[in-house]
């Protein structure tokens, strides 16, 4: 495992030293304990997730595995997969799961219940487009060049033409800021991380194709403590 702690808390122990408390000490709250948030050695499903906690200044151990075998072994994972959060009220997989009630926790899921839709269009539209990148990357080795080449000269730009109207649509007073509301969202952060991800491999967003959502990555990617863990997060191949 590696195991590291991040926010603007210190690390809370995760047991008491002995199974009860010593005499007038009294036992902690579990609004003080950091979530672990356990996923593989890179970005992935788990990056929209470690953006949220970033630009919310939350502690947690991001802890990241190899081999999943031990945590299936626990019977932690529902589904056998990661990323897998665990806390002391709730423990959850499926990246969106998460997010959502993260979001809820921070009050980024939107301020009514037709934002809290909103989001979950945007986000399930990044489901979508990213699905079809997934299928690409693990195409077979003969076609996976040629399918992944295809989806960034077709489907990522159609795609981003309907994030780039989305984003033109909620403009306040004409000006892009958010893709749901008048503030941040994590459908924001769910968006972000896509670009992001694919910057990483070379295709960022053309600017004289989606202004909107070249400015939209700027801001994002410039928020405080969103670049201050961009700067300190480990350097990954995915």
């Amino acid at each position: 495992y590696q195991r590291r702690v991040h926010g603007v808390f210190p690390l809370i122990e995760k047991k008491m030293s002995t199974p009860a408390a010593a005499a007038g000490e009294r036992p902690r709250s579990t609004s003080l304990v950091p979530p672990k948030l356990y996923y593989f050695p890179g970005r992935g499903l788990a990056e929209p997730i470690r953006l949220l906690f970033a630009e919310c200044g939350r502690a947690y151990e991001d802890i990241r595995v190899s081999d999943t075998t031990e945590l299936e072994r626990s019977g932690k994972l529902p589904f056998g997969q990661v990323p897998y959060l665990e806390t002391p009220l709730i423990s959850l997989s499926q990246s969106s799961a998460i997010l959502r009630y993260l979001a809820n926790q921070h009050s980024l899921a939107g301020r009514t219940p037709q934002e809290a839709a909103l989001c979950d269009e945007i986000v399930d539209g990044i489901v979508d487009v990213r699905t079809r990148l997934v299928m690409a990357f693990f195409a077979p080795a003969a076609e996976k060049d040629a399918k992944t080449a295809q989806f960034f000269a077709e489907t990522y730009p159609e795609w981003l033409a309907h994030f780039e109207r989305l984003l033109v649509k909620n403009a306040i007073a004409g000006v892009p800021g958010f893709f749901v509301g008048e503030t941040l969202t994590w459908a924001d952060l769910v968006v972000f991380n896509f670009l992001d991800h694919a910057k990483l491999t070379g295709h960022d967003v053309d600017a004289t194709k989606f202004p909107a959502l070249a400015g939209f990555y700027h801001r994002i990617a410039t928020r405080p403590n969103i670049a201050a863990w961009i700067a300190r997060r480990p350097v990954t191949p995915f």
